[in-house]
């Protein structure tokens, strides 16, 4: 049984990149440009693994990370972001 991984990024190189890198592993992408699509999607059907970006152009990627764990508290997650600072 394939591992199905859903890619939350707003930048559409990413997740070509992502999706064609790990299919070709074997995983089973679904990828989001934004938090409300993949919040929907998620709220049907979950997954095992989510990338998420910290900022996307609809939500905040922390605020994103708060809800998916409270629908699957153990759901894995790994935040992404191309913006790094102390304070995040």
């Amino acid at each position: 049984m394939a591992i199905d991984i859903l890619v939350v990024d707003d930048e559409e190189m990413i997740r070509w990149t992502l999706k064609e890198a790990l299919e070709s592993e074997g995983y089973n992408l679904k990828t989001f440009e934004n938090g409300r699509e993949f919040l929907s999607y998620f709220n049907a059907n979950g997954g095992d693994i989510v990338l998420l970006d910290v900022r996307l152009p609809d939500s905040n990627g922390l605020d994103l990370l708060l809800e998916v764990t409270r629908i699957d508290p153990d759901a894995i997650v790994v935040i992404m972001t191309a913006f790094g600072d102390v304070e995040t």
